[in-house]
Formats: C-alpha cells, structure tokens, sequence
C-alpha cells in the first residue's frame, strides 16, 4: 500500500490548430460601417475583417454563419487569411456543418499560397488523418514549410516528430534545434520540452540548471505541465536542487490551474507535511480534486486514508476510490481493492473477488500484488491450493525485492513444499528478506542457526538476527533470547 510522490515528467506531442487572424480590434461604429460597404462592393480585405468581426463578436453580434459567409467570399477571391479562417470554421462546425473535407481543402488553398498558420494547421490533419488520410511524411513537409517562416507552433509540432522519429528519422539534435527556436518566441510545450531533455540529458548534456531555466520561463507564463514538473524536480530531484518550499510553491500554482498530478502532489505534501505543516483536511481535499478528474493515482492515495484505522477510516469510501483507480488498471489499486474483499471490509468477505483482483496486480508486476496471490494460492483461498502457482508468484515477487515473498519462499524452500526441499536456498532467502529488516525472517533465520537444523549450527549467528528482531521490538525474539541464552555468544 505504498505511495509515491508522482508527476511523469513527458515530451508532449500536442499540436495547436491555428486561430483565426486578426485585425486591429475596437473599431469605431464608423469604420465598422465603412468595412460593410467595402466588403458589399466585393473587397476582399474588407470581407476578411467583417468575417472576423463576426467570429469575435467584435462591434457586432458573434455570429458564426455570417463569419462563414464573409469568409467565403473573401476566400473565393483568393484570400489566403480568408481561406484558412473559413478551413477552420469547418474544421469546428462553427456556421456552418462540420465537415473536414472542406477544412482540408481550404486551409490546403491557403498554405498554398505560403500562409504559414495554414501550413502548420495542414500539418495537423495530416498527421491525425482528419479529413484526409494519415500521412506523417505530409505533415511533416507542412510543419517544415510554416517553421521555415518562423511560425513557433509549425516550429514546436516539426520538434515533437523530430523527437519521436514520426514521419522523419529521430534526430533528437534538431528536435532541440526546432524547441529552442519555438521557445524563444515564447512557445511554453516547446520551453516546458527543453526543461524536460535538459532534466534527463536527453540529446543534451544533463543540466539541471538549463532545465530549471526552461521550466521556470514556461511556469511564469502559466503552464501548468511546467510549473507541475519544476515541482517534481524540486522535490524530488538531485539533491542540489532540492527545495520542498519551492516544491510546494509550484505544486500549489498548478493545482490551482486544474493539474491533477499537482493536485495528487500537493495533497502528498500536505499529508505527510513535507515542507508545511502536516494537514489531513487539505490533503483530503487536493487529493479529492485530483481523483475526482479521474487521476488514479489520487483515487488511490485517497482510498488509502479512507481504509486506515483513525478517524478518516471510511471502508465504503475506501471501497469506491480503490475500485475507481483498479478500474484504470492502476496495479497499486487493484491489490488494494483485492485486500479488502480478502479481509471484509466494510462488506463479506469474498476470496474469489480479492484473487480476481490480486491477479491484474501481479500480472502488471506489482510485488505486494505478486505475493497476494501466491498467498491466495498457498491457502487455496478462493482458487484451487496450488502450491507451484504459489512457488511461481513467490518467486517473481522475491526477485523484485518483496521481503515478505522472500521470506514465504524460504519457508517453502525448508519445508519442501512444492518444490524439492533447499536449505542453501531458503537461507538465502530468509537473508534476503532479514537484511531489509523484515522481523519474521530476521527470526526464522536466527532460529534456524540456533537449531542448526540442515545448517551447521551457529551461534553467533543467531545472536546476530534475533537481537535484529529483537530490537525491532518482537517479544517473540525476545523469548527467544532467554531461551537460547543468546547473551552468553
């Protein structure tokens, strides 16, 4: 049931349609008149400005046919800006149905004629196959032509191919080459994109003082993916740079915005009181914000302090968000969910639903989940006793660190049960386990060299790992003590 601090720190690929061009805005009633007769005698320009008037609502009632039927007049007499806004009235079924044929074929027209925004919006469709059939190869000729002109949006999405190698060899060199120049015309993805390569030293020399740099340009300009991640990396980067007071700053601007991750984030903080004082209500709070947007992660941290004893316990709570985030296929849910349906919690108990669920666990690789089952097939516990399946999850989950996996697989491993018995290999396991101060096996390990069954008998030894238990507080090991007079080795 453990949490962790979480933010995926991702190369966005996200690409931006193109708005609409605009003019000048706060036109007088005058020259809003003057427009109206010159778009009437047929000039093209004045159509254009009219149609965008209409689109903003600027001077005149927003009215999206009227903006379409300006447009289109502007556009059949060959006007680049006109043709691109009446592709994007299409492209959204403002004023007129949607249909993206028609966007396709209009904002074709105007990147034609060389107008960027187009270029880059032509881009878009071919790389989503809207209107047209999917075609990465075409969508980069597209970003190519509008970033060539210096459009930062065409400069971000020929960056993004250029990183995931989409319709063009990788070549992380000019992903930076493209993100640097959409960056520096203020493009935040592009800026939150270098902070992310310079963090890893992706492409780039790793460099964390570029990666606070790009990160922290994006974040004062609001982006929440920029301020989420200069959090992570405040809290839980090198420490060089680690500073929970600034983690908590960012966290809490994101989460404000809306970020679930920052929420999950905050809440942790708030929870745990890492650079604040320690509060449940807040952190109950963010973090039901966050699981509420449907961040699993957030659904499951809250089933968390809803299934602990205290004051917060409340199993049907527990019981709704662990099912919420196991339904995402989060592992750590689903081996929470699987826990209380082994224990009844808050309902009968049911083997079968809490094996159902265990298994999704293991089968993503979670450990705990991993043991669980192998536990449910050890006791035949809502499926068949089948002590190799049991021997089978132990295993996986032993080898992945689980103490409590390594510890049942040395028992298994004494006793011969489902497996020919080993004594070198549960004392290896029972060590495994002992050494991440797993009290049960720092006991059955100290028992064994006190006996010194199947083993050469050790005192010293046992003195060793039961004096480990025995300070972790177990009054079994401290009966042993006395028993064996350990004192005296």
């Amino acid at each position: 049931m453990k949490r962790f601090l979480f933010t995926a720190l991702i190369l966005t690929a996200l690409v931006f349609p193109g708005w609409a061009l605009d003019f000048d805005s706060h036109r007088s009633s005058q020259e809003q008149l003057n427009s109206q007769d010159k778009a009437e005698d047929g000039d093209a320009q004045s159509q254009l400005e009219l149609g965008i008037s209409y689109e903003k609502g600027d001077g005149v009632e927003q009215d999206y046919k009227k903006a379409a039927f300006w447009y289109q007049k502007a556009a059949e007499q060959g006007n680049a800006e006109a043709q691109n806004n009446l592709g994007l009235l299409y492209l959204n079924g403002q004023g007129v149905p949607q249909d993206i044929k028609q966007a396709m074929i209009w904002l074709k027209k105007a990147a034609d004629q060389g107008l960027a925004l187009s270029q880059n919006n032509v881009g878009i469709l071919y790389e989503n196959g809207n209107g047209v059939e999917k075609d990465p190869q075409q969508a980069f000729v597209w970003y190519k032509k509008a970033a060539d002109q210096g459009n930062s949006d065409g400069q971000y999405n020929l960056a993004v191919l250029y990183m995931n190698g989409t319709g063009v060899k990788k070549n992380t060199a000019q992903a930076i080459f493209w993100y640097e120049k959409a960056a520096a015309q203020g493009d935040l993805d592009a800026q939150n994109n270098l902070g992310v390569l310079y963090e890893r030293g992706d492409g780039v020399p790793k460099d964390l003082t570029k990666a606070i740099y790009w990160y922290t340009k994006a974040a004062n300009n609001g982006s929440a993916l920029s301020q989420t991640n200069l959090g992570v990396l405040y809290m839980d980067g090198d420490a060089s740079v680690q500073n929970t007071e600034q983690a908590l700053y960012w966290f809490e601007k994101a989460a404000i915005q809306g970020n679930m991750k920052s929420q999950n984030n905050l809440a942790f903080m708030y929870e745990h009181g890492q650079g604040v004082s320690k509060n449940m209500e807040l952190a109950i709070s963010w973090y039901s914000k966050a699981a509420e947007q449907g961040f699993a992660m957030a659904q499951n941290n809250l089933g968390i302090i809803y299934s602990s004893e205290g004051q917060y316990k409340d199993y049907q709570q527990a019981f709704k968000w662990f099912k919420k985030a196991a339904e995402q296929g989060d592992a750590e849910a689903q081996n929470n969910l699987g826990l209380m349906y082994m224990k009844g919690q808050g309902m009968p108990v049911n083997y079968k639903e809490a094996v159902s669920w265990y298994k999704k666990s293991a089968e993503q690789g979670l450990p705990l989940g991993e043991h669980n089952l192998a536990v449910m097939y050890m006791n035949g516990l809502g499926v068949k006793k089948d002590n190799k399946q049991a021997i089978n999850w132990y295993q996986k989950a032993a080898e992945l660190g689980q103490p409590l996996a390594q510890n049942n697989l040395a028992v298994m491993y004494m006793n011969g049960e489902g497996i020919q018995r080993d004594i070198n290999k549960a004392i290896y396991w029972y060590t495994k386990a002992a050494e991440q101060n797993l009290t049960l096996a720092q006991i059955n390990l100290g028992l064994l060299y006190a006996d010194g069954k199947g083993v050469k008998r050790d005192l010293a030894k046992a003195k060793y790992w039961i004096a480990k238990a025995k300070d972790n507080g177990s009054q079994d090991a401290r009966d042993i003590w006395v028993s064996y007079k350990l004192w005296k080795y």
